[in-house]
This record gives structure tokens, sequence and C-alpha cells, in this order.
């Protein structure tokens, strides 16, 4: 789709953390630098996003999947109903905050109890890898590519008026037109 095409210079690189938030029983947290990092496209709705993790169990689904990578706002406040990071006893969740308790979209996984030393780390914005798909482009690129098709087509026609009229007849008027009427050739 068109309205799907980011400029390369529309894009910017966050840090991520691969698999640190669990949608589980807990997934212990390493300090330290990022695992890697990924290109997001600069638009609106990911304008607070500041880091990517990777997700870690079932808990979450359908909503979020083991291996899906999220995109994080970091904050240390969420309403209640919405989604984010929290570390708990040490432990990171990927988890929906309710009332003193961390929820689990899948029934088959237990709620966690918020502890009093329990932290937000973030608010999930979205999931990379089940977002539309971005194709980036390089403008400067593509509008050479344009440009020098132009060009191509100009060529094209002089060369066919020249077969007709003869070479000497078209000369100017093709470096004219591939000038764009400057004369400066």
């Amino acid at each position: 789709k068109e309205e799907n095409r980011v400029p390369i210079e529309d894009i910017r690189t966050i840090p991520y953390y691969q698999r640190l938030a669990s949608a589980g029983p807990g997934q212990l947290v390493l300090d330290g630098l990022p695992d890697d990092t990924v290109e997001i496209p600069n638009i609106p709705q990911y304008k607070h996003v500041g880091y990517a993790i990777g997700v870690n169990g079932g808990s979450m689904e359908p909503a979020y999947f083991d291996g899906d990578t999220i995109l994080v706002e970091p904050t240390n406040f969420i309403d209640v109903g919405e989604t984010g990071i929290f570390l708990v006893d040490g432990k990171s969740y990927v988890k929906k905050k309710g009332n003193n308790v961390l929820l689990s979209v899948n029934e088959e996984y237990d709620n966690i109890p918020l502890t009093p030393d329990a932290r937000c780390l973030g608010r999930v914005i979205d999931v990379l890898n089940q977002s539309e798909e971005y194709e980036i482009v390089d403008t400067m690129e593509e509008s050479l590519k344009k440009q020098h098709e132009k060009e191509r087509a100009i060529l094209d026609s002089v060369d066919r008026e020249a077969l007709k009229k003869g070479a000497a007849a078209i000369s100017k008027k093709a470096f004219k037109a591939i000038d764009g009427g400057k004369n400066t050739i």
C-alpha cells in the first residue's frame, strides 16, 4: 500500500531487549545493555515508544504470543485495564493492570498479585510483528530513479523524432528538453 511506504529518513532505531517480558510465570530481569536494536517507522502512534521487548510465554494470548516483539512507552504509571511491563519480585511481566493484581488474558495462567515493591516499567503501545508492514524506501534513490526515467523517456522521444526529421534538426531540442529549458548545455 502507498500509505505504508515510509521514507528511510522517517525510520528510527530503538533498543530491543529479547524475551525479557514474561507472559507466563515470570522472567528474571538481567540489568544491562539491550541485546539489539530494531527499526520502527517514525509515525504518530509510535511517538512515545522508547524500547522494544520480546514476549516469553503464552499467558497473554491471543493479544500477545510467545516470540512477539512489543513496543513500549517508558512510564511508571498506567491505568487499570491498560497493558504494561511490570517488575514484581525481581521478575518482569507483560500483563494487563487490574486492581492490585496483574491480569493474564489466557485463562490457563494465574494472575500475579501486585506486591508493595512492584513497579511499572512501561505501557505496551503495539506489537511490532503484528503491525501493518511498512516498506522502507530511500526517497533520494527513488527520486533519482524517477528523474532517470523521465530523461530516458525524453531521449526516446527525441530518438524517434530524429529518425523522422534527421539528427541535426532535433539535437538542439533534445539538449533543451534534458536541460529543462535552461539553455545551459
